[in-house]
Formats: structure tokens, C-alpha cells, sequence
């Protein structure tokens, strides 16, 4: 499933609008924070969904759809992380795959997760960190997965967290 020049416009501009308008995702304050910058965080996402879906295409797998929904879900996890909550995948079966059930029901989910500091390039880096872990790997390579959303958020600190959610849908 190659993309146009449109659906890379649309990728885009879908990032932003999920960033701008990300407000009231469940407890945790998901809407840009003082010290984050759209900008940045649009172009992080838009970062790790190339280089995901290039690895994906390295290996003759299909490209991973975008789903602004489920990279709101992603934000909330990675600004949550961001926020002080313990880094880790501590409620992904009950609360985010719940959430995502509701969006699109699915016969699969993943979740991929990193954070860095003071990287040149953060998104290279994660998606590099997950290429080395087995587990983070088999769900980039999973050829039944078509569907992603990706969350980025910042901390106060300057740690980049990135979370990358997985579909495989029935």
C-alpha cells in the first residue's frame, strides 16, 4: 500500500490537528504543554511513521496506515510518561486496548514504547532502540499489523517519549 504525495499532505496535517486538539483524554492533560512544541512533536510522529513504515517495506511488508484516533490514544500514554507516570506498558490490555476496541475492533494490538535525551535525532533513535529489542521488533515486522497510531510528548526534563500503537483489525 504505497502513498501519494496527497496521503503524505494529509499524514501531516492530520498530525498537527490530533496535537491541536488533543484536550480531555482521560485524567492526564494531553494538550500541548507550555514546555512542548507542536512542531517539534508533529515532526518526531511524523519521523517514526516513516522510518517504521521503510523498515516495514525493507522487509516486503505492507505500509502501516495512519489512524489519527489511535495516535490520540498514543499521545495520552506518552504524555502521561511525560507527566510523571512510571514508564512502562502498565495498562495497555485493560485501558488503552479497551480504548482502541471501541475505535476499531481488532484481532490484535501492540504497543510499542521508548524515551530519550538529548539525542540528534529522538525518533531515529527510538525506532533504532526497538529494531534491537526482539519483542519491539516482531511488532514493527508483524505482517498482519495495518494500522498505527504514534503519540509523542515532552517532560519538563527535556525526556522525548514515544509511544506506537499496533493494529491487526478483524
Amino acid at each position: 500500500m504505497q502513498s501519494t504525495p496527497v496521503d503524505s499532505i494529509q499524514v501531516k496535517l492530520g498530525f498537527v490537528s490530533t496535537l491541536l486538539l488533543l484536550a480531555g483524554c482521560g485524567s492526564v492533560d494531553v494538550s500541548i504543554q507550555p514546555h512542548e512544541n507542536a512542531k517539534e512533536l508533529e515532526s518526531l510522529s511524523y519521523s517514526v511513521y516513516t522510518k517504521v513504515n521503510a523498515h516495514r517495506l525493507a522487509k516486503n511488508l505492507s505500509e502501516l496506515k495512519l489512524d489519527l484516533r489511535l495516535s490520540k490514544i498514543a499521545r495520552a500514554k506518552s504524555a502521561a510518561m511525560a507527566q510523571g507516570e512510571e514508564f512502562g506498558h502498565a495498562g495497555f490490555n485493560v485501558v488503552r486496548a479497551g480504548k482502541i476496541k471501541k475505535i476499531i475492533p481488532f484481532r490484535r494490538v501492540g504497543e510499542n514504547l521508548a524515551f530519550n535525551t538529548n539525542e540528534i535525532d529522538p525518533a531515529a533513535r527510538a525506532v533504532k532502540m526497538w529494531q534491537e529489542s526482539p519483542s519491539h521488533l516482531a511488532n514493527i515486522e508483524r505482517p498482519e499489523y495495518s494500522i498505527t497510531g504514534i503519540g509523542v510528548a515532552k517532560s519538563v526534563a527535556g525526556q522525548i517519549f514515544f509511544t506506537q500503537l499496533f493494529v491487526y483489525p478483524k
